[in-house]
């Protein structure tokens, strides 16, 4: 039992304790909520500010006299209980707010924008002032001053016109004299207005005391004249005398008279024979002339035959006629250079000549054939008529002459200049073979060169063909030394060896532009034969021309192409030496030295720079068979001698540059070389390089060892053992080496 009494106990006590502590934080906690309660109020109302209650504007002035509107809170608290606002400078203009006797609305435009407000005003006194009147044209305005509350205002209202405010002026509109009344009105000088009109101005009484004379003025054809009249003054009036007393003038004027044309002609420009003249009809009073007319000019008076220039078998002499008088030039005439008729031979057919040849006996050089022999004219050049004559150097043929037959100049070997008659359609066959001109023009007209019409001439390297020509026959030009060839775009044949072997051929043009066959530039087989320096071509043609076409396609034209150009206009890659003797070409970098253009026996080589200080090759065929070359200078620069370039030449010595790396094959074949020293810097020696010089020294500037090298240990047959360079004496075999002496390459002995 009393265990049961302190449990009790015990448990009482802890009842006890525990509700305590439950009291205590539960009041700690209602705290807590209370005060967050409190917080979230706080922050509620902060949030909604309680709005102002303003009163109206009012206008004041503060101590320093600026101007400001201002209005006040009436809540209790109010943290800004007062709104100030600074009024801009300047004039406010008021007006009284309608509906009410003391609140004015304010309003005032400063820079654009428009400031409005209101302001109610205990007293106000307002005073106008008028500062432009209104008058008939104008309106007014009036300044009115405004005092609120001891603030002025200004501002400025119109007011409309006044069309009673007139500012009227006496005007004349007649002047008075001394015999006639004048008349006036009245008119405003801003509206002109008037009033008073044609009011009576009294006579002025005037003796003319003042009055001066004004002499008569004679009327003219074109204008009216004037009487004698007095001028006075003082009445302003014009007067005449009439029995010695003034009158008014009544009529001064005298009327223009009008011309008086003559109905005679007058020349005023007398017609020449070089200007029209013209006449006209003249006034008998003034200079004025009417119906002038143009006098046709008169006839020139002709002279005889003047001759200006004498003929000569170069070119034509010329004489004229003029007019004596004004020597004006009315005809001219070309004299030709005709060679006397006694030279020549010839044979008559119809009344026409044909010449047949020269007399025996006949030394002139200089040929021009004549237009006519006795009467007749001179038609036709017979077959052979020239052929074998060396003496002839240069031949005129008239327009006359329509044919020149067969070898009519064959081997004419000193002909140098030819000018052919504009009537001529065919150059026959052999016409001019083996001849020595440089330039031939074939006359428009032309349609056919014939077979071997220029075969040979191997000084002719420039030919103009005419639009005409539509046939060129088998070796026409054969081994001619022309450079530059135009096939005209009639041309439809180019025939077999028209242009093989011409050496110094370089470029060649086909406009031939026909898309059909039968009209297309037909080129025969071999017709550009061994054209070795045909490097160019123009092919404006519808044919497909290919690289390295042999004889028998195309006629070989671009066997030997380096390019095939398609437009005129491209680039030629042919160049000359800035002094005109050497052709050269210019291609993918390399520069080969094509044609020498001059005549000399001797010539030097472009160095570098004459050929953009490039090194450069000299062409195959370069100077083959041209038998009068006796010696040639190499410059260093020169890399390779191509195939036969000096064949069949005269060269006896020549020193070979330490450029050099290639000799062609047959490049001196048959040159008659007696020396030749052969650089180090060779790598190849082609086949029969030196071939037929039998009799011909080789000095080596190298070793055995290294031209055994170049030859690959052959024996060379075309180069005899050559002599070995060494700048001291050898021990040994000594005529096996050489040396310099001066210039001279020496055999050590």
């Amino acid at each position: 039992m009393g265990k049961i009494k302190d449990s009790f106990k015990n448990f009482k006590s802890y009842v006890s304790n525990h509700k305590r502590k439950t009291i205590i934080i539960s009041s700690i906690v209602l705290a807590i909520i209370l005060i967050i309660l409190f917080i979230v109020l706080m922050i509620s109302c902060s949030g909604k500010e309680k709005q102002h209650n303003y009163s109206e504007y009012v206008l004041v002035k503060d101590e320093n006299g600026k101007l400001y509107i201002k209005r006040e809170c009436s809540n209790k608290n109010c943290k800004e209980p007062v709104e100030k606002q600074e009024v801009p400078e300047g004039n406010w203009t008021p007006k009284l707010k309608e509906g009410t006797t003391d609140v004015y609305e304010l309003t005032k435009t400063i820079n654009g924008i428009e400031f409005k407000t209101e302001v109610k005003a205990s007293t106000t006194t307002t005073t106008s002032e008028v500062k432009v009147v209104a008058n008939c044209t104008t309106k007014g305005k009036v300044l009115y001053k405004t005092i609120t509350d001891g603030i002025e205002f200004t501002y400025e209202e119109e007011t409309p016109k006044d069309l009673n405010n007139h500012n009227y002026e006496l005007k004349i509109d007649k002047q008075p004299t001394a015999t006639e009344e004048g008349l006036s009105h009245k008119e405003c000088s801003r509206c002109h207005d008037k009033k008073n009109e044609n009011t009576v101005v009294e006579k002025i009484t005037c003796d003319h005391t003042n009055a001066t004379k004004v002499e008569k003025v004679a009327a003219t054809c074109t204008t009216d004249g004037m009487e004698e009249y007095y001028h006075c003054p003082d009445c302003n009036n014009d007067l005449v005398k009439v029995d010695d007393k003034y009158q008014l003038a009544q009529s001064l004027t005298i009327e223009k008279l009008g011309h008086d044309f003559s109905t005679k002609w007058t020349e005023d420009q007398a017609a020449t024979c070089k200007t029209k003249g013209s006449k006209s009809h003249h006034c008998s009073r003034c200079s004025e002339v009417s119906d002038i007319t143009e006098i046709e000019m008169k006839a020139h008076t002709p002279s005889g035959w003047i001759d200006d220039s004498a003929p000569t078998i170069e070119a034509d002499g010329s004489r004229h006629k003029e007019c004596n008088v004004c020597h004006t030039k009315l005809e001219e005439e070309v004299i030709p250079y005709e060679s006397s008729v006694n030279i020549f031979k010839y044979s008559i057919t119809d009344d026409k000549v044909t010449i047949t040849g020269l007399v025996d006996e006949c030394s002139e050089t200089k040929i021009s054939i004549p237009r006519f022999i006795g009467d007749k004219p001179v038609v036709g050049i017979a077959d052979g008529a020239f052929s074998w004559k060396k003496s002839i150097e240069s031949m005129r043929i008239p327009d006359s002459v329509e044919t020149i037959g067969e070898s009519a100049f064959f081997i004419c070997a000193n002909l140098k200049s030819i000018i052919l008659p504009k009537n001529l359609e065919t150059i026959n066959k052999d016409t001019f073979q083996y001849c020595s001109f440089d330039n031939v023009i074939i006359p428009e007209g032309v349609t056919s060169i014939g077979e071997a019409a220029f075969n040979g001439c191997e000084n002719l390297t420039s030919i103009t063909l005419p639009e005409s020509l539509t046939t060129i026959n088998e070796s026409a030009f054969y081994s001619s030394g022309l450079k530059k060839v135009v096939i005209p775009k009639n041309v439809t044949t180019i025939d077999e060896n028209a242009f093989s072997k011409c050496n110094n051929l370089e470029s060649v043009t086909i406009l031939n532009e026909s898309k059909e066959d039968k009209y297309k530039t037909k080129i025969e087989n071999y017709a550009f034969q061994n054209c070795y320096k045909l490097v160019e071509v123009y092919n404006l043609s519808n044919q497909d021309f290919a690289f390295g076409d042999d004889d028998k396609t195309n006629g070989g034209i671009t066997q030997y192409a380096k390019v095939i150009h398609t437009k005129l206009e491209e680039e030629s890659i042919i160049r000359t030496t800035q002094n005109g003797l050497y052709d050269y070409y210019v291609y993918e970098n390399e520069y080969g030295l094509l044609v020498y253009n001059g005549n000399e026996t001797s010539i030097t080589l472009p160095t570098k720079s004459e050929l953009d200080n490039h090194d450069y090759i000299i062409y195959r065929d370069f100077e083959s068979d041209n038998e009068s070359l006796e010696n040639v200078v190499f410059p260093e620069g020169i890399i390779s001698i191509g195939e036969s370039a000096f064949e069949s030449t005269s060269l006896e010595n020549i020193v070979l540059p330490d450029s050099l790396k290639t000799i062609g094959e047959s490049a001196f074949k048959a040159s008659k070389l007696k020396t030749v020293i052969l650089p180090i810097s060779l790598t190849t020696i082609g086949d029969d390089a030196f071939a037929s010089n039998d009799d011909c020294k080789f000095f080596y500037k190298g070793t055995e060892e290294l031209f055994n090298d170049i030859t690959g240990n052959k024996n060379v047959t075309d180069i005899s053992t050559p002599k070995y360079y060494s700048e001291n004496k050898p021990e040994t075999n000594n005529s096996n080496y050489w040396h310099f002496v001066g210039d001279v390459p020496t055999i050590w002995s």
